[in-house]
């Protein structure tokens, strides 16, 4: 049986997804749905947590250009 992951929720992504509301880039955010394997996510949730920002914020951010994933690949590398 898998596992269920406990995930930390910033109560700011919470807010940002209630209807009406503006992200920190004047525009209403909405759930969006992607569909990714386990090691893609696990990839993704490392590369945001090494940038310090929820997973939603770090594609919101890669989606902007504001960053790049090359930028903190070296996370995912082993020693």
């Amino acid at each position: 049986m898998a596992e269920k992951r406990l995930q930390k929720v910033n109560p700011r992504s919470l807010s940002n997804l209630k209807p009406g509301s503006e992200s920190d880039y004047g525009e209403v955010k909405k759930r969006r749905s992607i569909a990714v394997t386990d090691t893609g996510y696990e990839g993704l949730r490392l590369l945001a947590q090494a940038c310090g920002c929820s997973l939603s914020e770090y594609l919101e951010r890669l989606g902007r250009g504001m960053i790049c994933a090359g930028d903190v690949t070296n996370v995912m590398r082993s020693p």
